[in-house]
Parts: structure tokens; C-alpha cells; sequence
């Protein structure tokens, strides 16, 4: 039975993929392979609105991908009602944002709005701290951020983010999931542009939908659309990702409600009804695996 639920992104709008926690350091764990290339750049796009679910709801999942791949997934977590799992996951992120970017939720946009989600989900206040010193390092734990990328079925790309204490471990445990599907560990950062990603909400003002798209442009997004629980989406460079958050609370009071930096794929790849079943599997194998903290992927 997997521990973690599936945590599914919405869809990035148009030809984007969401692809849901930042991993900037370096693997250590062969072979793996990470990325020091620069990430291109988009010009400013408006995305045609796209009805979309919530992001913010408790269910997110770790694999951050196409909103065809993020029902499914929703879906079966909602079924499956695993609340416990939903803490364990959410435990997992805050803890990553952590080591990343310290403790401070003022200065940690990801951990802010990952609290929040926790918050909403009634997640306990023990449970919150724990993930806290956890990711600061007070636990005894000597835990690294790795990013594994490869192949899986029906030459599907894969980026894979986890955080563990045992890098040897993990990569064996991607390379026999993969293997066994007939993909491979291998490179594809090539794929794929790293990017920031921002849903928010007009929180107590009374802007209008106009008005945040109109806020988001001024505070630095590159592509954004309007969701159907009435926020707003962005896609930005990923290093401006704090910046932009901190404009849209200091200055406009809007509620941050995702924050994340994720890898969008430039092409997608097509899978027939017998094709995404067999890829569906992989994810689930993958997703069991209690080091892997996201994943993303090119599948259409």
C-alpha cells in the first residue's frame, strides 16, 4: 500500500505542464544527472482560460504533470480518503522547503504556502514542527536533494525530485522501477525549462479577475491564466519566484495559495488508452517510493 498520496499539479495552462518542488543542487548519487545549463526564457503569454480544479484542496500530488494525469490521480486519492497520507506528503514538502530555503515563511515563499495547505488540511501543530526541524537538520538526519531523470515506458521523459538520506539507495530503486518498465536512467533535463509556478487569490481585497492578471504582469510573470476557483496562475522565471510572491502579499494583499518551482516540458509525448495504463503503473511504483518528493514527465 502506498504511504503517499498522489500529488498532482494542475495543468501549467496552453502548452505548459506543471511540475509541482525546486531542486537546484547538484546529485551526488551515479547516474544521475543534473543540470548547470541556463534555463530559457519566455515572452509574456496569456494563456486562454482553462476550467481547472483546485490546487490548494488537501489533495495535491507529488507528480506534477498534465490535468489529464492530475484527475486520475485526484480522483483516486479523494477515494481512497488516506488522510494520514495526505500529513505524510505534506510533511515532506515542508521539510524540503526547509533545507532549501530556510524555516522563515516570510522569506520562503514554498514553505508559506505549504503551511497554508497544512493549516487547511488540520494537519497537527506537532506534526508541522517536526517536518520543520526536520528539514533544519535538528533530527540527526543527513538528508540531500537529488534529481534523478530517465526514461520510462513509451519513451517518456522523467524528472524525479526526492529528498534522501541515502542517494545509492534511492537511484537503485528508480533504475529497477524504470528498468523493468523498459525505460532507463538517463538524461533529459534537454526536455525541459525550469520555472517558477504561483496560483493566488485577490485574498480580502476586491480585485477583479482583470485586475490580478493586470497585478501579475506588473510583478514579473511570464505566462498567466485564470483557474476556476477564482486564482490565478503564473509562470515565471524561477529565480524570481520569492520576489513575485512578496509583491503579490506586501503590496497588492493577495493570498499565496501554491508556490513552486517545477520543470514544463517543452513537447509532450502521446499515449494510447493501453500506453497510459502501463505508464499509470510506473508513476504508481514510483510514487510508493517514500524518498521521491515529485515528478515530472512529457506524456500528453
Amino acid at each position: 500500500m502506498a504511504r503517499f498520496l498522489s500529488r498532482f499539479s494542475q495543468t501549467l495552462g496552453h502548452s505548459h505542464w506543471s511540475t509541482l518542488t525546486s531542486l537546484s543542487q547538484t546529485s551526488r548519487a551515479l547516474p544521475v544527472f543534473t543540470t548547470n545549463a541556463a534555463f530559457f526564457t519566455h515572452g509574456m503569454r496569456l494563456s486562454p482560460a482553462v476550467m481547472l480544479g483546485p490546487s490548494g484542496d488537501g489533495w495535491q500530488r507529488r507528480f506534477a504533470g498534465h490535468n489529464k494525469w492530475s484527475q486520475i490521480k485526484r480522483d483516486k486519492a479523494v477515494n481512497d480518503g488516506k488522510r494520514g497520507a495526505t500529513f505524510t506528503r505534506l510533511a515532506l514538502t515542508i521539510t524540503s522547503s526547509v533545507k532549501e530555503s530556510g524555516a522563515d515563511p516570510t522569506a520562503n515563499a514554498r514553505l508559506a504556502a505549504a503551511l497554508n495547505e497544512a493549516k487547511v488540511a488540520n494537519m497537527p501543530k506537532a506534526t508541522i514542527e517536526k517536518a520543520i526541524k526536520r528539514g533544519q537538520g535538528e533530527t540527526g538526519e543527513k538528508l540531500s536533494f537529488e534529481l534523478y531523470q530517465g526514461y520510462g515506458p513509451h519513451n517518456v521523459a522523467l524528472m524525479i525530485e526526492a529528498m534522501t538520506d541515502n542517494p545509492t539507495r534511492t537511484v537503485q530503486y528508480i533504475r529497477s522501477i524504470l528498468n523493468r518498465a523498459g525505460g532507463s536512467i538517463s538524461s533529459v533535463e534537454w526536455l525541459f525549462d525550469k520555472k517558477g509556478q504561483i496560483h493566488f487569490t485577490r485574498g480580502e481585497t476586491s480585485d477583479s479577475p482583470e485586475v490580478l492578471m493586470d497585478r501579475a504582469i506588473e510583478a514579473g510573470a511570464e505566462d498567466i491564466q485564470e483557474l476556476d476557483d477564482n486564482a490565478i496562475e503564473i509562470i515565471c522565471a524561477y529565480q524570481e519566484l520569492q520576489a513575485i510572491c512578496a509583491r503579490l502579499t506586501k503590496d497588492y494583499g493577495y493570498h499565496i495559495t501554491l508556490a513552486e518551482i517545477n520543470f514544463i516540458a517543452h513537447t509532450k509525448v502521446s499515449l494510447g488508452v493501453e500506453e497510459s495504463a502501463a505508464f499509470e503503473e510506473v508513476l504508481d511504483r514510483l510514487d510508493d517510493i517514500d524518498e521521491v518528493v515529485k515528478i515530472h514527465c512529457n506524456a500528453e
